[in-house]
């Protein structure tokens, strides 16, 4: 009974990967509508800052997930360099790209001081010596808190637009990121309530919050989006 219920954590770790990247696909697709469209200079270059920014935060969620379905499986992490760990770095080097390129765009903005905060974070915590520096569970809490940051700056992005387009495109990424954020939650608190069925029956008000944070999530983004 015991293995079997270890097993359906691991399941739950093992689908939320593929949740994720549908919904960050669905969010860089809003962002990139307006990197193809007639916008100025400027608000194209915010636009394609936002769509790497989604894009590095959502690598930072299935690397979190990565490290803690290795760590249940191994207890450590191996000296090999996984898929998504590679996947992160290569997010991480074009998100930096487009960092240098809205800069002149961004620079006295008030979003500036985060962008710069979390690129600092992040070139500390992705180096090549993550898995011997951190533990499992502490990477894993690292990357989740720097995804958290960067889905702030898209939100904050939002006071530099300059036209409805780009702001209603801003707002449906967020939206589609808390949505993110949420199944995020619901299958950690499953995989809570899996691994230690005594302490389950007190997480139930944690998963009616984290659905229905989701539920709001969905209605803003439809708001936002519209029909498309």
């Amino acid at each position: 009974m015991l293995k079997r219920i270890k097993i359906r954590g691991k399941l739950l770790l093992l689908l939320i990967t593929p949740l994720l990247a549908v919904l960050v696909f669905a969010a860089s697709g809003v962002l990139e509508r307006i990197d193809n469209s007639d916008a100025s200079d400027r608000e194209a270059q915010i636009a394609e800052f936002a769509e790497a920014t989604a894009d590095l935060s959502n690598a930072l969620q299935i690397e979190r997930f990565q490290t803690l379905l290795t760590g249940r499986l191994m207890g450590a992490f191996s000296s090999e360099i996984r898929p998504d760990e590679i996947a992160t770095d290569e997010a991480l080097q074009q998100w930096r790209v487009e960092v240098a390129a809205v800069s002149p765009a961004l620079s006295g903005s008030s979003v500036w001081p985060a962008i710069d905060g979390v690129e600092q974070q992040l070139v500390d915590i992705l180096d090549q010596e993550r898995g011997e520096r951190f533990a499992p569970d502490d990477l894993a809490n690292q990357l989740d808190d720097n995804a958290q940051q960067l889905n702030r700056i898209i939100v904050g992005l939002q006071a530099e637009s300059t036209s409805i387009e780009l702001y209603q495109a801003l707002d449906g990424a967020a939206s589609l990121i808390a949505v993110q954020e949420s199944l995020a939650d619901i299958v950690l608190i499953g995989d809570r309530a899996i691994s230690n069925p005594d302490g389950a029956g007190g997480m139930a008000i944690l998963v009616r919050d984290a659905v229905t944070a989701l539920s709001l999530g969905y209605d803003q983004a439809a708001e936002a989006l519209g029909a498309d």
